[in-house]
């Protein structure tokens, strides 16, 4: 549980930051985040075999996807998939991961943290329709 709070207690001052230099007030600010977030698996596992690597980059790779599509089409796909992620971590957890112990805990409070601040961000545009901006 501590993990998660200290996520928790990360991601809460890193979004005011955001939100208070207007880096947080844009998609591509939680594009970026969701590609960074998910490039961490990919380097933990590094130090191990070719098949874990090759998992954990594709994995990465669909969060990327998930953050292309996010920015380019359905912004509300960057909160929807930052919250998945910490799902992942659920999973990561259970299953043996090549990240530290204390890493899936972490990421869960941040991921979870940066997904409502990324709904509340990115809920409507200025037209007032929820999430369907078509061009950044």
């Amino acid at each position: 549980m501590e993990p998660i709070l200290i996520g928790i207690s990360l991601a809460v001052p890193f979004l005011a930051v955001s939100w208070w230099t207007g880096l947080g007030k844009e998609r591509a600010f939680y594009a970026t985040l969701l590609m960074a977030i998910a490039f961490f698996y990919p380097v933990f596992a590094i130090g191990t075999d070719s098949a874990t690597l090759a998992v954990n980059t594709s994995i990465a790779a669909l969060f990327i996807g998930a953050a292309f599509y996010g920015y380019v089409r359905r912004p509300l796909v960057l909160p929807v998939a930052l919250a998945v992620h910490a799902g992942f971590d659920v999973g990561v957890a259970q299953l043996g991961t090549p990240a530290p112990s204390w890493w899936a805990g972490l990421c869960i409070g941040a991921d979870l943290t940066l997904a409502v601040g990324a709904f509340l961000t990115l809920k409507s545009d200025a037209s007032g329709r929820i999430g369907w901006r078509t061009r950044p």
